[in-house]
Order: structure tokens, then sequence, then C-alpha cells
């Protein structure tokens, strides 16, 4: 599974000093603790800066190792200059004997970057992180890179790098499997009273206004969004069932997309996450599709991932959650991302 992470945003540009830094930044590049797996770090310009971050587990590498061609891809189409490697992994170390070339993962090292190397980037440096040490695979040099390895930092002190990283808006999940838990469906008795309500009013629907019906569900999405910023979680049945039929129109859905470039976004993010989970087959696809453009114009690539592997996982041909699966799998930065004419008149309905 491979998890793009979009290049940051200029404003939230971390200054990094080290690698002890770097390999304290790499959660919140991530979005979570990663485990079992290898970090694609690319640096762009003479200044090195932290472009796009792609994770892979290390088993995906061992089974399909063209997945590391794709992840290559992802770095070139970036325009990546230089790339760090960065290995988690809970192997034991009883075989490293201070040679950087006994460390666990060696030969994914090696492996990953020769592949790199025929692309032509440059990989700076390549570290292995244990739960609390880290080493660099490529110096052995012990004034610098002690056999003993170099202390991570805990998540008990407040360093300068998570200092700017929470200020950021930066966060972290305890693991990939705590994004995905916080994206499930409810419990299907939670989801039934509202399945019954979308279902009823879909059938109504067929037989109705559709302008009219636009427009009700776009002033209840208007409703929903300003509830969420003021703290007021729960949509009503009614008004989420409105929504959820509403969302299958597609100006109804291009107009929420167009929310992801504006001051409301997280706003408009928690409304979809919300009906996401709420919602049952197969009223559950679009909101599913929507958290995923929305976490992918925020630069959240594995929650994303995720998301739209639901909507996927729902309707193989939506054609909405399709695309933001190419634009995910062509690693493309959102920031350089212009919204189609239709999504921009879409706005405001």
């Amino acid at each position: 599974m491979i998890d793009p992470v979009p290049l940051l945003e200029p404003q939230s540009a971390l200054r990094i000093s080290n690698a002890g830094d770097l390999v304290e930044l790499v959660p919140y590049l991530v979005g979570f603790n990663p485990t079992e797996s290898i970090v694609f770090i690319g640096l762009n310009g003479p200044r090195e800066r932290i472009g796009i971050t792609l994770r892979l587990d290390i088993a995906a590498v061992q089974a399909a190792p063209a997945a590391l061609l794709t992840c290559a891809g992802h770095l070139v189409r970036s325009g990546a200059d230089g790339v760090i490697l960065v290995i988690y992994t809970d192997v034991p170390m009883d075989r490293f004997d201070g040679d950087p070339a006994t460390l666990p993962h060696n030969d994914v090292i090696v492996a990953v970057s020769e592949i790199l190397h025929d692309q032509e980037l440059l990989v700076t440096d390549a570290l292995l992180v244990t739960e609390d040490r880290w080493w660099s695979y490529l110096c052995s040099n012990p004034a610098c890179c002690p056999p003993t390895g170099h202390p991570v930092a805990t998540a008990d002190v407040v360093s300068s790098v998570a200092a700017a990283a929470t200020v950021a808006g930066m966060t972290i999940a305890a693991d990939r499997g705590t994004l995905v838990e916080g994206l499930a469906p409810l419990p299907a008795a939670k989801r039934e009273a509202l399945a019954a309500r979308t279902k009823a009013l879909a059938e109504k629907a067929s037989e109705g206004d559709r302008v009219a019906d636009r427009a009700a569900a776009a002033a209840l999405w208007v409703k929903a969004v300003e509830a969420q910023r003021r703290g007021e979680s729960l949509i009503p049945d009614a008004e989420a069932a409105m929504l959820l039929e509403g969302l299958r129109d597609v100006r109804m859905r291009d107009a929420c997309c167009a929310w992801a470039g504006g001051p409301n976004a997280d706003g408009a993010r928690a409304v979809a996450r919300q009906l996401a989970r709420r919602a049952s087959p197969p009223w559950d696809v679009t909101p599913y599709a929507l958290v995923a453009w929305f976490a992918w114009r925020s630069g959240e690539g594995a929650l994303a991932q995720i998301a739209v592997e639901r909507a996927i996982a729902g309707d193989p041909d939506c054609a909405f959650a399709l695309l933001i699966q190419e634009i995910l799998d062509r690693g493309i930065d959102p920031r350089t991302w212009s919204d189609p004419p239709l999504i921009k008149a879409a706005e405001g309905l």
C-alpha cells in the first residue's frame, strides 16, 4: 500500500537541521507512526526543501518490487532532485555489528537505491528507525553515527520540530489502523433509521423537482458546515438523509468539492466524514469520495487513500472516486491543482 503525502504548503515549511529532526518529523509528514514501512522523502531544489513523501509497506516491496517503480515515478513527477529513505521496523538488532551493511533491511535500501539511481534520483541519506533509536545506513563513522544509534525523541518532550508541526496543524495518529478505524462505518444498528429515511426520500425524489431538491440540499450543507464550526457534532437524521440523497446529484457534489480550498474546508470535511460513516450503501460512496477529496487537497495522503478505497469498494465504477485514485497514484501536488470549470460553476449552489 502506497500512502502519498503531497508537498508541504510554503507557510507550513519546517526547518530541519539534522537527521534526528527528520526522524521526528516523518510521522507528522505521514500522518501516523509508521511500522514495518519504508518512507521516501523527496528533496526539491538547491535548498533541499522537503517535497512529496511516500510510505510503502516493506512487505509490499518484497511481494511486488514494481511498487518501487511507482514510487520512483511519483518522485520524478514531483520534481524531486534527491531522496531520503527511512525504514521503520521492529526486527531485532542482534545481527548488527556496527557495520551499516548488517542493519535490518539493508537489502531493501540497496534495491531501492538502485532503482532511484536509474531514475537519476540521488539517495542523500538512508535511516533505520526502531521504537526508540535510529541509525544511518550510509555512515559508519562512530563519531557521528555510534553503533548504539541515536535516541528517538519521545512524545513527552516538546521539541522545536514538534512545536512547529503542531502550529502548522500537523497531527500524528497512533498508526494507520487508527486512521482506518476513524473512517469505518458506524455499527449497522446505528445506521438503520437514517437508511430508512434516505431510502424513502430517494423514492419521493425520483418524482420531484431536482432543482428545488438540489437547492434545499445545498442550503443544508451550508448549515451543517456552520454547525461543525460551532462545535455541534450530530446532523439530525432528517437533514442527513436530504444531504445524502442530494449528494447523488453531480452538481451538488461539485459544489461541495469547491469548499476544499476555502476557510471552511475543515468543517466541510467533517460533514462529509460524518455522512460517510452514518450512511448505508449506496449513499456512502459520494461522502467517502468527498472525504478523500478534502484530505488530498489538505495534504493528508494516507487519509485520502483510505477514504477513496472505501468509496471504490462501494462503487467500483464511481468516476469521481476513480479520478481521486488516479490523482493519488500519480502523486499530483494539490498546490498545482485548479478546479475544473464545472466545479467552479457549481460553487455557491
